[in-house]
């Protein structure tokens, strides 16, 4: 039994030792730029919402193409509704496991889908001060994206945020019928060390 169980612990070893080599653990840096679409009850649709992102990445390289990123972003968004200037800040985490297609190993393709977990740290205007309207402190969305990768350190993408699990509060729900839902696009780049 000792011997058998020695046996298997080499071939695992030599099995998974190209495997090993294939990873690679990156840190880098991602920003962007956002534009929303919100939508308040059916009364104030806007879609002029713009803002930015930026923060900390780190890109795991897997076999067959395959890449798996995390990043903790500073987000903020404000929208001019006329009569006042409303401010929404986050802390997002997305997570993204990514395709890559190479050409010539010099210019690659990519595309993406993972969750996204927002949590609000402030949001300030004439919209939110109601008694009666509150944002919910965290939410949850899907991101899927392409994009395109220069070399092996720099990539620039496009992604749609869609929120998810609307009656459990990424749409936020109030008892007289309030209900602020937001949908984004995002245009961005990272770089990878």
């Amino acid at each position: 039994m000792k011997r058998f169980l020695g046996i298997l612990c080499m071939v695992l070893l030599f099995v998974t030792q190209p495997l090993n080599a294939q990873m690679k653990l990156r840190l880098g840096v991602a920003g962007g730029t956002t534009l929303k679409e919100a939508k308040v009850n059916q009364s104030l649709k806007k879609s002029n919402w713009q803002g930015w992102y930026a923060g900390p990445v780190l890109e795991l390289s897997l076999p067959l193409g395959l890449k798996v990123d995390g990043s903790v972003q500073y987000a903020h968004n404000e929208l001019d509704t006329g009569n006042d200037k409303v401010d929404l800040n986050y802390v997002s985490i997305p997570f993204n496991l990514k395709l890559n297609f190479s050409l010539l190993g010099i210019l690659g393709m990519y595309v993406s889908a993972g969750p996204q977990f927002d949590n609000k740290i402030n949001a300030s205007g004439h919209l939110f001060d109601a008694e009666n309207f509150k944002l919910r402190k965290r939410t949850k969305s899907l991101n899927i994206g392409a994009g395109l990768r220069f070399s092996k350190h720099f990539q620039v993408g496009a992604y749609y945020n869609i929120p998810q699990n609307r009656a459990e509060g990424d749409a936020s729900e109030q008892e007289d019928g309030h209900m602020f839902k937001e949908k984004t696009w995002k245009i961005g780049a990272m770089i990878l060390f």
